[in-house]
């Protein structure tokens, strides 16, 4: 199996070595593949991860349509936002 990490966020931040690295390197040691990229490339499962970039419904459905597999969209709650409307 293999899951791809769809990101624009990098080592400096928290979100990128809590929520991708880490969990890719455990992955990885249970035997599956991954790969961080900022656009989708072939996988078995999508991870979005603060896909704020581009149209992120866009991506999304393009991957699960174009590919039929599963995805995992992860908007992370921002704590530092000071508009509390979103």
């Amino acid at each position: 199996m293999k899951i791809n990490y769809v990101t624009y966020c990098d080592e400096r931040m928290p979100a990128y070595r809590y929520r991708i690295r880490l969990p890719g390197e455990y992955l990885k040691t249970r035997g599956w593949e991954y790969e961080i990229s900022t656009e989708p490339v072939e996988a078995d499962i999508y991870y979005y991860s603060k896909p704020y970039h581009d149209n992120p419904y866009r991506l999304a459905s393009v991957s699960q349509v174009a590919a039929e597999r599963r995805f995992i969209f992860d908007i992370c709650d921002d704590v530092f936002s000071r508009n509390n409307n979103v």
